[in-house]
């Protein structure tokens, strides 16, 4: 049987891998205001992809989900022809 691990521990141990990693950017750098530049970097590398991420998989699946009920009420015949998406469209 496993253990849930309390949220705040996790935010803990978050925070103090981002302590770890500024101390040692900062031995690095030999500074204390250039490793900020490298974390804010990082983030909003992350966030970027994050968001691309997001765009490329949640935005399909809406719009699936959208059309399905814009159009749930209509039926169509079977083999009849679906209109065309874009109107002047080739038939």
């Amino acid at each position: 049987m496993q253990k849930s691990v309390p949220p705040t521990c996790l935010l803990l141990a978050l925070a103090l891998a981002v302590l770890m990693v500024f101390l040692i950017l900062r031995g690095q750098y030999e500074s204390w205001s250039l490793p900020f530049s490298a974390l804010l970097g990082t983030v909003v590398i992350m966030g970027m992809l994050i968001a691309t991420m997001l765009g490329i998989f949640l935005v399909p699946v809406l719009f699936v989900l959208v059309e399905r009920l814009v159009h749930r009420g209509e039926a169509h015949a079977p083999g009849a022809a679906l209109p065309s998406p874009v109107a002047g469209g080739r038939e």
